[in-house]
């Protein structure tokens, strides 16, 4: 049997302590688990709030393996534990580390 989902718009917000705060799992509208909540910032491409179903919000940086080319989910840090903005400028130094073609999932010793 062929599913005939709608596919949804990714949820694109200028991420602030506001909106992480009210950010709450929306799931996935078919009783699906398995689908992500993450809100996408505006401000700074790839970089985002994923919330779970428990109600653990943790942001993320979204990037492209330099190498292998496929897609990555880099999680940075709990909302709480770090803010917006401390998140927002760890995202934008990975941002330069996979400019550079460096896979920032990989740590270098």
């Amino acid at each position: 049997m062929v599913s005939h989902r709608t596919p949804r718009k990714p949820l694109r917000r200028k991420l602030t302590k506001a909106v992480c705060t009210a950010a709450k799992y929306a799931g996935d509208p078919n009783g699906s688990a398995a689908r992500r909540h993450v809100i996408w910032d505006t401000e700074l491409k790839g970089f985002g709030l994923r919330v779970f179903p428990s109600g653990v919000k943790v942001f993320v940086f979204s990037y492209r393996d330099p190498a292998a080319r496929r897609k990555r989910l880099l999680t940075l840090g709990r909302f709480g534990a770090l803010t917006v903005d401390q998140a927002r400028k760890q995202a934008r130094s990975e941002h330069v580390k996979v400019s550079a073609g460096i896979d920032p999932a990989i740590k270098v010793e």
